[in-house]
């Protein structure tokens, strides 16, 4: 499993979200008019992007658009992502029939700097504090 130790931002403040499921519009509302991220702050995304949720790959999308425009955000892999990049494997193996026909659509959205960004995902952050991790540390 691969993990990243993050410092305290010198200035700003630290945010931790999980499970965001495909709802672009409700992060995006979370971020900009709740939390009113800036880009002294850290955000910790705690996996999940994808699935339920109307717009997994807007979720994507934007998480990465954050990323390159200077924004402090330290995604982790999530089981659905895991998941994603299995049936990404699939796919790209055996084609359409071994995807779940509810899961084609998203298979097929995910461009390939997407893709590459899932697999880099870590599985944990360590904090000064804290072990930030989605699911479970199997010891």
């Amino acid at each position: 499993m691969n993990s990243t130790h993050i410092e305290a931002p010198k200035e700003g403040r630290r945010f931790v979200i999980a499970d965001i499921h495909g709802c672009n519009r409700t992060l995006q509302a979370l971020v900009w008019q709740q939390l009113q991220l800036t880009k002294q702050d850290q955000l910790f995304l705690l996996g999940d992007y994808v699935n339920r949720g109307p717009d997994s790959v807007g979720v994507i999308a934007f998480i990465m658009e954050l990323q390159t425009t200077g924004y402090h955000v330290f995604p982790l892999r999530g089981n659905h992502e895991q998941m994603l990049l299995e049936k990404l494997i699939a796919f790209d193996r055996m084609g359409a029939k071994t995807v779940l026909v509810s899961k084609l659509a998203l298979v097929r959205k995910i461009n390939i700097a997407q893709r590459e960004w899932l697999n880099a995902l870590p599985h944990y952050y360590i904090l000064d504090r804290f072990l930030l991790v989605h699911g479970a540390i199997n010891t």
